[in-house]
């Protein structure tokens, strides 16, 4: 089913001839349960308000409560049920396209189809900022917003690719070593640039690789993507100053970047299993060889 058909079956008003890259809509409704046919087009779900949702794709399941701030993506042309508990969420529709042309942004040499996993739920704050605050501004009338709209539709497409998103340059074939010496590089450029304001860009350049594909062998090496192991060294660094200067937990906060120390303490929490705070305690009472 192409997408400009799927829309019109779910009341979703489109204009003349084919549908925008992104069309997004609110949606609030009670439990439901949803089978959706295979669509030429990829499905964001961002919930605006806690949600228990249960997703089969080509036999996968994932069940989960979503919160706010956690997306669920689903690829193009699969079959897709939806089972949801009452619903509070943008949904967003976005042509497979789209997101090819927004993956060539970072690599010229990208070509075919980016690969979604079959069901992906994840943590991603900024992710759901971008989807709602395009649907806020698409349902607006005038067109004096529409560089605004245009600026937010690349900034979400672009962090699917990034993140959520696996693509190759065409033909480019590599030693089967070529992906542990391409990591080891792109870490040593990570460390040495933690405190700046780094571009995963260039962290991949450095590689030798396009960013889509450095971001594969990042997941299938350590687990997790560019961004996490990038925000996880920060997080260790900043426990090394708060165990061993006295930099005030808001300055070491700022060093690594964030602007809130309510955010960085929660980040610190979620990564050590206790608050800065209480981790400088414990360093200036434990004995000098205990404090590291």
């Amino acid at each position: 089913m192409e997408l400009e058909d799927y829309l019109r079956t779910i009341n979703v008003p489109i204009g003349p001839g084919a549908p925008p890259p992104i069309l997004l809509k609110h949606v609030s409704q009670g439990p439901v349960r949803l089978s959706r046919p295979a669509l030429n087009a990829v499905s964001l779900l961002v919930p605006t308000k806690p949600l228990s949702a249960q997703i089969f794709v080509g036999g996968r399941k994932a069940r989960r409560t979503m919160r706010r701030g956690d997306v669920a993506l689903l690829p193009a042309n699969a079959p897709i049920e939806l089972q949801f508990g009452e619903m509070e969420a943008v949904a967003a529709w976005i042509a497979p396209s789209a997101l090819e042309a927004a993956a060539r942004v970072f690599d010229p040499r990208i070509a075919g189809p980016l690969k979604l996993p079959p069901v992906h739920i994840a943590r991603a704050p900024l992710l759901a900022a971008l989807a709602i605050e395009l649907c806020q501004e698409q349902a607006r009338l005038g067109t004096r917003r529409q560089v605004y709209i245009d600026a937010l539709a690349t900034s979400l497409l672009s962090l699917i690719v990034k993140d959520h998103t696996e693509g190759d340059p065409a033909g480019e074939r590599q030693p089967a070593n070529s992906g542990d010496q391409r990591i080891r590089r792109a870490r040593a450029y990570i460390d040495e640039n933690l405190l700046t304001d780094l571009s995963l860009v260039e962290v991949a350049r450095q590689s030798g690789r396009s960013l889509p594909h450095l971001t594969q062998l990042f997941r299938a090496a350590t687990g997790h993507t560019i961004w996490q192991y990038v925000k996880r060294r920060r997080l260790q660094h900043a426990r090394q100053l708060l165990q061993t200067s006295g930099q005030s937990v808001a300055d070491v906060a700022a060093s690594i970047g964030y602007l809130s120390v309510s955010h960085f303490s929660q980040s610190f929490r979620a990564e050590f299993g206790v608050g800065p705070g209480m981790l400088r305690k414990r360093a200036a009472t434990a004995p000098p060889d205990e404090a590291s």
